[in-house]
């Protein structure tokens, strides 16, 4: 004769199910698909409203809808006046192309938008057809005054060491460009 917990039944129903979903969870997710939906996204320039952003979107929806999850598209305007989530995103931006080149010593291409989309910063600025030829100035992290401290940097573009923090991306940006009048910035 057995004695059971009259709540025994249930709890070993809870129980299984909570190991089935461990089970499908598993089966599912893993660091390798992780990594191909990751490939497969980051191939898009992704700035808000461009192309590549619509592109990774779908490429998400239509994932989660090969899962039978019932996912739609919420559209709002980038129109630089509507706020969504809090934030107001400006004007839709699709890069077409962009080059960077060392002149001297050697003429030499370091970069393209072709090859590497993500050099580009989301609302970087046209140049005129022919490009800006200029001197490149080193200031480290460039997001404090010391940076440009005996540094000469009006008419010119400042190289500033990359740093994971958009805030001091966006001060140096703003003391190089606004306050001490440097035409652009480029990030290592």
């Amino acid at each position: 004769m057995s004695i059971y917990h009259r709540n025994y039944n249930e709890e070993m129903k809870t129980k299984m199910r909570a190991q089935n979903l461990v089970n499908l969870v598993n089966e599912e997710l893993s660091g390798q698909n992780a990594k191909g939906h990751i490939e497969q996204i980051t191939q898009y320039y992704r700035s808000p409203g461009s192309s590549g952003f619509h592109q990774a979107t779908d490429y998400i929806i239509n994932k989660f809808n090969e899962s039978n999850f019932d996912l739609h598209i919420e559209k709002y305007p980038l129109d630089g006046k509507r706020k969504v989530l809090g934030r107001t995103y400006s004007y839709a931006w699709e890069p077409i192309s962009a080059e960077l080149k060392l002149i001297s010593p050697v003429e030499e291409d370091l970069i393209t938008f072709e090859k590497v989309p993500s050099c580009l910063s989301w609302w970087s600025g046209s140049t005129p057809p022919e490009g800006i030829m200029a001197d490149l100035i080193d200031v480290g992290p460039g997001d404090s005054p010391a940076c440009y401290k005996d540094k000469d940097v009006h008419g010119k573009v400042v190289l500033i060491e990359t740093t994971p923090n958009f805030s001091s991306f966006r001060e140096a940006w703003r003391l190089a460009v606004e306050e001490y009048g440097a035409i652009g910035i480029i990030a290592d």
